[in-house]
């Protein structure tokens, strides 16, 4: 696993085309074990900041599960379950069928509609801390199997609080469209990229320490 100990941890990419996710569908999900050390954790976000446009973040602010696409326009938000924390959950936020919308072990736990015509347009992706506040919503505690899928919604739903898939618990594979895949598989290396692009992070954070299964 990738361990994050304290809010100074943390993966910034530079800023690449490949990362332009546009009007189309996308998935990012990732196997986390989120600490009670705190109500704030960032899963991935598009780069650029949140609250402006051409935005996407997936994280949990103040206990919340969220997302945030296009800035401020509106969240897409449900209560942190308490049950979420201190084990490993598999949580998942995708774009596709005219809906944002997460899951949480294979359950559909809250969507949201989308018009299609509001395009993702930050290419300056972060892992495990919230672009443009840096320190203040980092994910502190353990993630692997980060996986994110560029023109493809890997799950679908459409009743909230049904159960539409298994979670994968073999390492996640590197399916058409991925454009980061984080395993963390090498110890002396916990954030190695297996996806084609092999991404380097650009990073002013502290890096995450590699934890043996």
């Amino acid at each position: 696993s990738m361990n994050f100990v304290d809010n100074t941890y943390g993966l910034q990419y530079a800023s690449n085309s490949a990362f332009n996710f546009g009007t189309g569908n996308f998935t990012v999900e990732a196997w986390a074990n989120i600490t009670n050390a705190s109500s704030n954790s960032t899963f991935f976000t598009a780069g650029g900041n949140v609250n402006s446009g051409g935005s996407f973040a997936f994280w949990i602010e103040g206990n919340n599960l969220k997302i945030r696409r296009n800035g401020l326009s509106g969240d897409i938000s449900v209560a942190f379950d308490n049950a979420w924390r201190n084990s490993w959950h598999h949580f998942a936020a995708v774009r596709g069928n005219g809906k944002y919308a997460i899951f949480v072990d294979g359950k559909l736990v809250v969507d949201g509609a989308d018009n299609g015509t509001v395009a993702v347009t930050d290419t300056n992706p972060t892992v495990a801390q919230l672009s443009g506040f840096p320190n203040h919503y980092a994910l502190i505690g353990q993630v692997r199997n980060l996986r994110v899928v560029k023109g493809t919604a890997l799950y679908a739903g459409s009743t909230v609080g049904t159960n539409y898939f298994t979670p994968p618990t073999a390492p996640l594979s590197k399916v058409s469209g991925t454009v980061l895949l984080l395993l963390a598989q090498k110890p002396g290396n916990a954030s190695y990229d297996s996806s084609d692009y092999n991404w380097v992070p650009q990073n002013t954070f502290t890096l995450p320490t590699y934890v043996a299964p």
